[in-house]
């Protein structure tokens, strides 16, 4: 599998790892375990790591059912914000697109060309 889902910071954060040729359904089954977590309100942070990404095949019609998620997330936690490490050799675009989608329910993210700039904002942002 191409993409993996970690729980870290006790459980107050969601890493999203993504490598090779990453497929949309695969995006939307790790979101729907995230999904699942019983305590999902205590998740304030996710961080989409697709540094090590090759292929990023995503449809626009994943990326909408995607960010049905991201309000399911925004609905457990009004806080949660979401880091994008993006991959080495590929365009931002679809993660621009992705950003647009959840700009209207008011979720915050933000991109990075690596993932410590990603934890250090993501740690700014946090009220621990």
């Amino acid at each position: 599998m191409t993409v993996v889902v970690n729980f870290i910071a006790d459980g107050k954060g969601v890493e999203i790892l993504a490598s090779d040729i990453v497929y949309g359904h695969e995006v939307i089954s790790a979101n729907k375990e995230i999904a699942s977590r019983k305590q999902l309100a205590d998740v304030k942070f996710h961080i989409i790591d697709k540094s090590n990404c090759t292929e990023y095949n995503v449809s626009s019609t994943d990326l909408f059912e995607i960010s049905n998620y991201d309000r399911i997330f925004k609905n457990a936690n009004p806080d949660i914000i979401m880091a994008i490490v993006e991959s080495k050799s590929l365009r931002y675009s679809l993660s621009q697109l992705w950003q647009q989608i959840v700009k209207k329910d008011n979720i915050k993210t933000s991109s990075f060309a690596d993932r410590t700039a990603a934890l250090n904002w993501i740690n700014t942002e946090i009220q621990w």
